[in-house]
């Protein structure tokens, strides 16, 4: 849909494991493709690749009940400590799970970032990973979820001006369309997973850059079981905390 892999550059938001059955397919494929090409493939920590959310979401179940271990599961989420929290897509579009903190600041703050550890329960990784945007909310309220915050216009439009970028890209919500825009065009939300846990009916989309040009390609899901448990388009794309490609 988006090109071969090797002649196309995919940046994937996290989330790669929970709520279904083929989480170690699917993390194992992912990573399989990192390390043959490390330089068109580029993997974001999302609130899923954590220990304590895979202990009750399904992927710490899957691997006992697969390989009668744990020690698949730890290597994996040995793993996920590794992954870089951001993307940055030709400086101009920053790209995460989840969203932003409470306060706004520059992006060499978050590379700053001690982030080679488990998600801790607050703070400016969690906000990363946990966050979600809200258009009638102007500066900021606790969020429902337990961690992270919900963000209003007011800090992505700070936040985008001192940073100087475009608009923030991430996941971490359900779009009915797979992609959904808000705040003025300064956050997008984008959502590959189509029919989300065998219920919800949306369509999953992938957006493409290429030179200049952004289109978004929209799929229907399919239905499987439920889980056992609970060409290079000459774009720039750097990842970080605190690893760099291009």
């Amino acid at each position: 849909m988006g090109g071969n892999v090797g002649h196309e550059k995919y940046l994937f938001l996290g989330d790669y494991v929970d709520r279904g059955m083929h989480s170690v397919e699917c993390i194992s494929l992912l990573f399989a493709y990192k390390v043959k090409y490390p330089h068109y493939v580029y993997l974001l920590r999302g609130n899923h690749e954590s220990r304590s959310i895979t202990k009750v979401y399904g992927f710490y179940d899957e691997c006992l009940s697969k390989y009668g271990s744990v020690n698949v599961w730890k290597f994996f989420t040995d793993a996920f400590d590794d992954l870089p929290l951001c993307g940055l897509i030709d400086r101009k579009i920053l790209c995460m799970h989840g969203g932003l903190g409470i306060n706004a600041i520059g992006i060499d703050e978050i590379n700053k970032l001690e982030r080679v550890k488990e998600v801790p329960y607050r703070g400016l990784m969690t906000d990363l990973l946990w966050s979600d945007p809200d258009d009638d909310t102007d500066q900021w309220k606790a969020s429902n979820r337990g961690a992270g915050i919900i963000f209003g216009p007011g800090i992505t439009k700070l936040f985008t001006h001192i940073n100087d970028v475009d608009y923030i890209c991430r996941a971490h919500q359900v779009a009915r369309n797979g992609y959904e825009w808000c705040q003025d065009k300064l956050c997008l939300t984008l959502f590959s997973a189509a029919n989300y846990c065998n219920e919800c009916r949306n369509l999953g989309a992938i957006m493409k850059l290429d030179r200049g040009s952004t289109t978004f390609r929209q799929f229907e899901g399919q239905t499987y079981p439920t889980s056992p448990g609970t060409g290079d388009t000459g774009s720039e794309l750097t990842t970080f905390n605190t690893s760099y490609y291009q």
